[in-house]
């Protein structure tokens, strides 16, 4: 009795195991299906991050060379004005000079422009020989000089190319005003900013230097850019937004249209450089500091970007999933109407006849019994 019974209890643990059984081999399936898309994705990240990083160097290429070009022209600068006088006489008068135009409305520029005259015409001559030979190179519109106490500024134009007047010397205004209010270690660094021009992904990239003479300043050079979208995208990349930030996460301009402009995160902006995903897993970004200057590039990729070569992979994960599992659980169902079914319901049938033949046994006269023994010893004899 106690066997049978055992047995029976086995029998129903083990149809209960055969169920866990197959329930594990689904999971294992989809531990294994979620580890390979887990695998593919971070793959996909790896190329996303390469190509951006190829395309934070170009534009990390780009902000060094006008770098370089500020550093040359502060140095003609420091030698054109210091030696104006000596240089200017072996020039042509006749060559055009520009004006110092004021920048504050009750700034006195008649007086510098008369002292200046030598220097600038010095000054004139280089711009020039730069116009003729550099500008297409570099992409220079133009350079202007700023008279370091009277704030007179003498635009050399190189290009041909349109202002907007009024904002452009709102924008230089409150440059002037940070770089007086920054500390006296600071002054001597370069000031660099991006003004937002009249089309979609088209501004202006403006570089401030300061000029000294004699340990004194004298003046502050600056030179203005075009700046394009291409200019920060190698050939081929795929879809994304760049946006550049200054030093305080404000952003600048958008290289890929207004619409592509992302919002600063507290997380990445103390970073040198950051890759990661934004708030609400949005965009897979990018964020780069652009060395001299303190401005930052932010790229984007957008989330359906990232998944658009696994989304199919996750699909077909999805699938076999599901065909998996049903297909285990419908051979364990299988396994248990034809084995363990019917092995219960027969150790079942086995209890109940052997409680009933025990019942018979204990219910019959002690003598009968004994009779019944003794013909059965006889009879096998």
């Amino acid at each position: 009795m106690k066997y049978l019974a055992s047995f029976h209890t086995t029998l129903k643990v083990s149809r209960y195991l055969f169920r866990a059984l197959a329930v594990l081999l689904w999971l294992l399936i989809a531990f294994v299906s979620v580890f390979y898309i887990v695998n593919a994705l971070h793959e996909r990240e790896a190329e996303i991050h390469q190509e951006l990083n190829l395309n934070a160097d170009q534009a990390q290429r780009y902000i060094q060379r006008t770098a370089d070009v500020m550093k040359e022209l502060k140095y003609v600068a420091g030698n054109r004005l210091s030696a104006g006088d000596a240089v200017a006489q072996g020039q042509n008068g006749d060559m055009a000079v520009p004006n110092f135009e004021p920048l504050y409305p009750d700034s006195d520029c008649s007086a510098m422009s008369a002292t200046w005259r030598n220097s600038l015409q010095s000054l004139a001559w280089f711009m020039r020989y730069w116009r003729d030979n550099f500008t297409a190179a570099y992409d220079l519109n133009r350079i202007f000089l700023i008279g370091s106490d009277n704030l007179c500024m003498a635009n050399f134009g190189l290009r041909d190319v349109p202002i907007e007047r009024d904002q452009a010397l709102k924008v230089l205004h409150q440059r002037i005003e940070q770089y007086r209010n920054a500390p006296q270690n600071e002054r001597g660094n370069n000031l660099f900013w991006i003004s937002q021009g009249v089309r979609p992904g088209v501004g202006y990239f403006y570089a401030l230097t300061p000029v000294y003479m004699a340990n004194r300043l004298q003046a502050m050079l600056g030179v203005e850019q075009t700046i394009r979208m291409e200019s920060f995208f190698t050939p081929g990349s795929l879809p994304m937004s760049v946006t550049i930030f200054d030093d305080n996460g404000q952003p600048l301009i958008s290289l890929a249209g207004a619409e592509g402009k992302i919002q600063s995160e507290a997380k990445w902006m103390q970073e040198r450089m950051w890759f990661g995903y934004s708030s609400g897993f949005r965009e897979l970004v990018l964020k780069k500091s652009l060395s001299p200057s303190s401005l930052s590039i932010v790229y984007s990729v957008s989330v359906d970007q990232v998944l658009e070569r696994i989304r199919m992979l996750i699909i077909n994960a999805i699938v076999l999933n599901i065909l998996s599992g049903a297909m285990l659980f419908a051979l364990a169902r299988m396994y248990e109407r034809r084995i363990f079914i019917p092995a219960e319901n027969d150790a079942q049938r086995l209890e109940e006849h052997e409680q009933f033949n025990r019942k018979i046994v204990a219910s019959a006269p002690g003598r009968d019994l004994y009779s019944a023994h003794c013909r059965r010893d006889q009879y096998s004899q």
